[in-house]
């Protein structure tokens, strides 16, 4: 019944509108409703919207205000409200604070197609500072030969267009990351540092946050700068979790009376399989995400597994995400939102394409669950 519903809605909204046209099947682009990626609103659109704003039926608290008639149900009231509300003057909504993208649910989709993914570069490794006001991330190709950080910020309620991060102009900069605090940016670069460990262009750097923004570049510290590192995150009591570029494994550096103690590589239940890379440590330190490759469950040439602190320190042994998450190609560089809603990882559709998915994260407390029983 409430397919039959939407469907007489989306024909009256039609009819109503008359300069909206196009049919077809649903394209994967969530570009706040954009279903077609085609920079204007179409049938396309209004079926993807209403079937993902009701896609389990009763209006849901965000959109509540569409129950115009206080049925909890959807109906064709209901739908014709909504259309023009989400619609009036043309116009698409901003649909929420992720670039304005229309969220998504447990299937991965891309993300911000057009702004950020799926532009003709390559796209991965990317985060949100907390206030969910800036987004970093990494592109190449074109007249980008090698690694650049971008970044897009919000003023106003409106995202810049992404550019060039000021401080990723001179040298090879990739993979940035925001601390849970919010008070300091770390990333990979190429910059030159006579002391450091260089075998692959792979150190450490960062910045500060200040009261008048971030500081001026940090150089890699002891004992990072001693080895090859790569891909840092950072917990709330500061402890860093990085991967040993060399080896192809996940270590850990304890932040103890305002130093960081000499490295330690995880245990198996973290590292095993050919290579194992790009953790993403939980705030709290209470689950790591991160990408493997050469283990008998996976799905692809790489993929992403989840593993979960036990009460005494030790790791359990790590899960991959399933085949919902996973390809038979590759998934990696995972990293959560600041509020712990999505997932965003990265996923190689082919040598020259790397594109940023994200879905929600229920999926970590149905792995926590499982562990627990």
């Amino acid at each position: 019944m409430h397919k039959l519903l939407l469907i007489i809605g989306i024909v009256l909204f039609v009819m109503a509108a008359g300069n909206i046209s196009g049919a077809g099947t649903l394209a994967v682009s969530q570009t706040c409703g954009d279903a077609d990626g085609d920079g204007a609103v179409n049938i396309r659109d209004v079926t993807f919207v209403i079937s993902f704003i009701y896609r389990e039926g009763p209006a849901p608290v965000p959109v509540k205000a569409a129950d115009v008639n206080n049925s909890g149900l959807v109906n064709i009231t209901d739908v014709t409200y909504l259309i023009n509300f989400l619609y009036r003057g043309g116009q698409r909504p901003n649909c929420s604070e992720y670039l304005g993208q229309l969220p998504p649910d447990s299937i991965p989709v891309v993300f911000a197609p057009g702004i950020i993914s799926k532009t003709g570069y390559i796209e991965f490794a990317s985060c949100f500072d907390p206030a969910l006001n800036e987004f970093y991330f990494t592109r190449r190709g074109g007249e980008l030969p090698e690694n650049r950080i971008f970044f897009t910020k919000k003023t106003d309620g409106v995202w810049s267009t992404p550019a060039i991060a000021p401080f990723a102009g001179d040298y090879m900069t990739f993979e940035p990351f925001i601390s849970p605090d919010g008070l300091t940016l770390l990333f990979g670069s190429a910059q030159p540092c006579g002391y450091c460990q260089n075998l692959m262009r792979t150190n450490i750097w960062h910045f500060d946050k200040t009261e008048s923004g971030w500081s001026d570049i940090q150089p890699p510290e002891e004992p990072f700068c001693l080895i090859p590192t790569m891909f840092p995150t950072v917990s709330l009591n500061g402890n860093m979790y990085f991967t040993y570029a060399t080896q192809g494994a996940i270590y850990m550096s304890e932040y103890v009376g305002g130093a960081y103690e000499p490295p330690v590589r995880l245990s198996s239940a973290i590292n095993k399989g050919y290579s194992t890379a790009h953790s993403y440590i939980a705030p709290d330190e209470s689950y790591m995400i991160f990408d493997s490759e050469g283990r008998s469950d996976g799905f692809g040439a790489e993929d992403l597994y989840i593993s979960f602190k036990n009460p005494d320190g030790s790791w359990t042994e790590s899960v991959n995400l399933g085949n919902q998450i996973n390809t038979s190609g590759i998934e990696f560089c995972p990293n959560v939102s600041p509020d712990g809603k999505y997932l965003f990882f990265s996923r190689v559709i082919s040598s020259t394409e790397f594109e940023i998915y994200w879905c929600d994260t229920e999926f970590i407390d149905k792995w926590r669950l499982d562990y627990r029983r």
